[in-house]
Formats: structure tokens, sequence, C-alpha cells
């Protein structure tokens, strides 16, 4: 007679061999060793999990098979089907219309298959990152394997957006794991007006440990040849980062070969000790022009390389630095090898200062190469305190001693030497309004007047006039100097604003009988609809205003009428309009106006640049430079960014004098490295 055993409770629990189940209903039969699970069906072995509307569990064959909903848990990882078979010996399980999500998606496929070391292999499989039920876009694949916590390859891949096939590849791997990750990234094509059609970045992204990674990738220009890139990153937390980047370029026409290398290293050594260091050699400068990518390349005339060793919290504290700076165009080169910073702390209540420095310098050009030295010392001692409680009096004197191995006939060490004393009286006055402006709520205004006078002194010492000059040296004679700053306050309930700042500052030569000329800057708060700042020099003798530097600039923002389309009131109620984005479509603008006036040369700038929101999903910038006297443009930008949901695309436009590109990218927004970048060749639009 035939055993069965039903069990009816609200939640049941039950352990056969080392498999533990629950279910809110059970029954066994004893002579098949079958057990069935009925609603809200569930089943560990060890830390697998296995979930679903109902269970069978096969004690002689260690098979467990789930129906409706079932879902496979192992460790963080979650494995679904309509139906799951689980094998609880081999660790291994098949499913039916299965899926598995990863971090930045979803892989589902009609067959899928799990083994014991978590791998998963899927016939007719599917990924995607969109969150839709029905998603925009998927890549279709006849197989794929998803390495546990690594990547997922698939052969071969079909992209369908709306189940309309757009691109096909042999293979493909898409990176699953947390973190950084392994793997391919995708190549762009373009058109650049100096480089003509290219092909840029076949690369491979390697990750080393979890310090350090690197990228290799290669290059296809049309007008130049072949470009090989290295790309090194590395960074210990609080001890050491940089970057290395080396590049090799092969002109198959020309038959020239030319390189770069550039980068970057930062550590923390001990004892209070910082290493900073950069360099950025290139072999010719026709280097820039040909492979450069961006407007900062294009304009790039010199290369600055530099490391620095500086030592703190100490008693004698110190600074090494060696730098280099190379002009390509011009075959000429500046170097110092090295120059030694030092100083002392500062002793006693008259705050005496010493501090010093040591320099080798190297010029160079295509026809020779020289060497300079020199050596510096100052000393600065100085004494504040305040007379009736609102005059501030500082009094101070500095003295500056120069050793440089020849002087201009060639002749042995020379001895340089100045010093200087001055005494500065300064103080603060404030002035305050009767009156206000209710309808503004500005209670009153207020006038900050900071006036300052100082009296200094250079005693004539004798100088023999050197090849070499390194260091300051004081101008003998008396001097007599006046720094006026003046800030004009509105005080709100909210707090004050600040309407205008006018400074200005005058010197007068005893000796000479005569006043410099005078430097005044001003500007208007940013507070107001336009904002206002600029500077000038007026000649005290001629009442001329020369070195006119003017600047201003406004800005406005305007609703933009709103769209009847259904695909955008639909857009409306996304996740992006959710999050904060402003669901009206607005127009930002902003206007600068430069104007610059040394002597007869004028220049005026004009520049426009705006932000807009067309749809709650299509956005945008726009910006240009023109300069007003030649009539001509200086730069020109556009961008436009549509979001797809899941996706987005973007089309650039970039100018800047005869240079130009132009340039769209449509990528998948949780997976920015897989991407399609596009220039528009020049045949198509010129």
């Amino acid at each position: 007679m035939k055993r069965v055993y039903v069990l009816f409770l609200s939640f049941v629990s039950f352990v056969s061999a080392e498999v533990q189940f629950a279910a809110k209903k059970i029954t066994y039969f004893p002579d098949e060793k079958l057990i069935i699970l009925r609603d809200s069906a569930f089943a560990r072995d060890g830390t697998n999990i296995l979930k679903a509307d109902s269970i069978l569990f096969f004690e002689d064959s260690s098979l467990l098979k789930a129906y409706g909903h079932a879902q496979l848990i192992t460790g963080k990882d979650s494995f679904f089907g309509d139906s799951l078979y689980y094998n609880t010996k081999r660790h291994s399980g098949y499913a039916f219309e299965g899926y598995t999500i990863k971090e930045k998606g979803k892989i589902w496929g009609k067959e899928a298959y799990k083994d014991s070391l978590d791998n998963i292999y899927i016939k007719h499989g599917f990924y995607t990152t969109c969150d839709r039920d029905t998603p925009h876009y998927y890549f279709q694949s006849a197989y794929m394997k998803v390495i546990k916590k690594e990547m997922a390859i698939a052969k071969p891949v079909i992209l369908k957006v709306h189940s309309v096939p757009l691109f096909y590849v042999p293979f493909w791997m898409f990176p699953v794991k947390d973190g950084r990750k392994s793997g391919f990234l995708t190549p762009h094509i373009g058109y650049n007006s100096r480089s003509g059609k290219y092909f840029r970045n076949l690369a491979y992204y390697f990750v080393i440990n979890n310090y350090m990674d690197i990228t290799f990738s290669v290059d296809i220009v049309e007008n130049v040849g072949i470009k090989g890139n290295i790309d090194l990153i590395y960074k210990v937390y609080k001890r050491l980062s940089g970057e290395v980047q080396y590049s090799r370029a092969e002109n198959l026409w020309a038959g020239k070969r030319d390189w770069s290398v550039k980068g970057w290293h930062r550590q923390n050594l001990p004892h209070h000790i910082y290493l900073s260091a950069r360099f950025n050699y290139l072999s010719s400068y026709d280097y820039l022009n040909q492979y450069s990518e961006t407007v900062v390349e294009w304009l790039k005339k010199e290369m600055y390389s530099y490391l620095t060793i500086t030592k703190t919290n100490t008693l004698f504290p110190f600074t090494v630095t060696i730098d280099d700076r190379v002009r390509p165009d011009r075959k000429k080169r500046e170097s110092l090898l090295p120059l030694i910073q030092y100083s002392f702390p500062t002793l006693g209540f008259l705050n005496l200062r010493a501090s010093g420095s040591i320099i080798r310098k190297r010029y160079s050009d295509s026809t020779n190469t020289f060497y300079r030295q020199a050596s510096t010392n100052n000393i600065s001692l100085s004494y504040n305190t305040t007379l009736f409680h609102y005059i501030r009096i500082q009094t101070g004197a500095q003295s500056s001693l120069n050793l440089l191995p020849t002087d201009s006939l060639m002749r042995g060490y020379t001895l340089q030497k100045s010093a200087r004393v001055q005494t500065a009286l300064a103080t603060t006055l404030y002035g305050f309004s009767i009156f206000g402006v209710p309808f503004l709520h500005i209670k009153k205004f207020i006038h900050v007047f900071s006036p300052q006078i100082s009296f200094g002194y250079t005693p004539y010492m004798h100088n023999d006039s050197v090849f070499f000059q390194y260091g300051s040296l004081y101008t003998p004679g008396k001097f007599l100097n006046i720094r006026i700053t003046n800030s004009y306050i509105a005080k709100k309930d909210s707090g004050n604003i600040k309407l205008l700042d006018i400074n200005l500052s005058a010197s007068y030569n005893f000796a000479q009988k005569k006043w410099s000329d005078i430097p005044l800057f001003f500007s208007l708060s940013p507070t107001l609809p336009v904002k206002i700042r600029g500077n000038l020099v007026i000649d005290a003798h001629k009442g001329h205003i020369n070195n006119v530097q003017l600047y201003t600039s406004s800005g406005f923002s305007i609703k933009l009428p709103r769209t009847s389309f259904k695909e955008v009131v639909r857009e409306a109620d996304s996740s992006e309009s959710k999050n904060g984005h402003p669901t009206n479509n607005r127009l930002s603008m902003s206007f600068n106006y430069i104007l610059s006036k040394n002597n007869n040369f004028i220049s005026q700038t004009l520049g426009v640049s705006s932000n807009f929101r067309i749809t709650p999903s299509i956005t945008g910038s726009y910006a240009l430079s023109y300069n007003l006297q030649k009539g001509k443009f200086l730069n020109r930008s556009l961008n436009i960014k549509k979001d797809l949901h899941c996706w987005a695309l973007t089309f650039s436009y970039n100018k800047y004098g005869e240079i130009w590109d132009y340039s769209f990218r449509l990528f998948i927004k949780k997976i920015p490295d897989i991407k399609i970048d596009k220039g528009f060749i020049k045949d198509i639009l010129p």
C-alpha cells in the first residue's frame, strides 16, 4: 500500500538528508522518495536557496524541480525562470525561459544552465540594461556564457532597437562583475579637418590588480598613419598615485616616426617628505598638430616637466625642484638643475625671518648651451602695533644678499646687496546712510573706506653689473605709497550685499619728484542683472587713461512653448523628471563683452553662451566668441543630448579658427564603454 503523508499548516518546515524545506503544504511519498511542496515553496542546500510556487524533490537523484516564479539564489547572485531544475549534489541547475540580474543589466534566454562554478550557459540569449518589461534595446546572441563575477561572452551578437537589427559582430564581451573590469573598449570613427578620416580607440582595458590598470589602444588616421597608445594608471590610498601615457606614431606616407610620453606622480614619503612630478615630452612639434583631438592640445606651445621634493614639519623646511621647459616649435629649452629653496623658523617678537635659495639654470637652443648659477639670501623683520585703537602701524625692514659666479666682465664671484625699511599706517572707516529702499527691502547703505599710507627708504649700495641676474634688488630712493579700498554695501534683513568695489593705488618718488601711474580696479556686485568689472591705468601727469580692461556679462532665462508630441508627454513622467530635472522647456542665455585697450591697440570680443531644454529629454548648449574689431568668429561649439531612457545620443560641433570637428555619440548610460562614436565624414557633411 502506497504511503502518503500530507501536512497542512500555515507554514511547515521539513528536513530531508541535508536539504531543508518549507512550504504552506508539504506532501511526502516515502516509497518513491518524493517530496512535493506547494504554495510559497522553499528549499535550502547549504548556501543555495530555491524558491518557487511549487517544488518537487527526488531524493534518489538529488534533483529539485521548481515551477512558477522559480528563483535560485547562490550567494549574492539570483537566477530566475518559469521552471527550474537544480541538482543538490552537482550544485548545477537548468532553467527554461530563465534570466539573471547582474550589476548593470539583465541576461535571459530560452534555455539556461548553471554549473558548479556558478558559470551560466544560455541558448538564444539576450542582454540589456533597460529596466522596461519590453526593453527599448537588447543584444541578441545564439550562445552566451556568463563567467561568475567577470564577464558575459556571446557569439554572434546582433544589436536590436525596438526589435529592429542595427549591427552585427561575430562575438562580443560584456562586463558583469562589480568594480573595474578588463575588456575591449568600443572604437569610434570620425573626421577631423587636419588629420582626415580616423578610426580611433581600438583598445583593450586590463585590470592588473586593485591598485593598477593599463589600456592598450591603436588609432588609424588617414593623413598621418597608425598610432599605438599605452596608458598606465596606479593608485595606493594615502601613499602614491600617478599615470603614464606613451604613444608612438608611424607616418606611413612620409616615412616618419614620432612619439610622445607624459604623465604625473605623487607620493608621500616618511618623515613628512612629499614628492610630486609631472613630465611631458614629444619627438617633434608636428606631433601636436597631426594627432591632437582637443583645442587645448591644438594650442599648446610649451612642454613643461618638473620634479619637486618638499620637507615640512621641521625646523628647516625646504623644497628641491628640477624642472624643464621646452618649446619644440622654437627649439628652445630652459631647465632648473636644481632650484633649492629653504627657510628658517620665525624668531622673537620682531618676527625675524630668514630664507634663501640656490639655483643652477641651463639654457639651450639649436646652436649652443650654457649654464648660470646663483644664490640668494633674504632676512626680514617686522613689528605691528595699534595707535588709539583705530590706526594700525606696521614697521619692517628687509635685506637681500645675492651671490653670482661672474659679473658682466666674466670676473670671479660677485656679491649683490640691497636693503629697505618701511612704515605703514592703515585704518578702516565706516559710513552709514540715514535712508534705505523699502520696496527692495534695503534698510540702509554702508560705505567701508580703508586707506593705507606707507613710507619706504632704500639706501644706495654699489653693485657690479652682472651677466645673469637672479633674485630681487630694491630700487634706491625714498617712496611714498598710497592705497585706497572702497566698498559700498546694501544692508538687508537677509544679510549684507556688496554693491560696488573701487580700489586704487599710487606711489611718489622723492628723487624723481613725480607720481607713478595710478592703477584702478572696480567691480559691480554679481547680484545685479549686469555684472561689470574692469581695471585701467591713469597717467598721473598727462591725465590719460591707458591699459583699459573691461568685462561685462549678463544673462536671462525664459520658458519655451510646451510641445505637444505624445512621446514628450510620456517622457515627462520618466525617472529623469522625477529626479529633480525641470520638466518645463527653457532657454538660458548669457552674454559677455571684453574690451582691451593698450596704447593704440584695441580688442573687443563678444561671447554668447546658452543652455536650452527643448523637451524633458532633449537638452543642449551653444557658445561662440566673436572678435568685433576683425569681424570674425574665434570659436563656436554646439552640443545636443537626447535622453533615450536606457541610451543617450549626443551631437557636438566644435570649431577654433580653421580647425573643426563634427561628431555624435550613441551610448548605453549604464555601460558608457559600450558605445558608438561617429564623426560626420566631410563627403557627407562638409
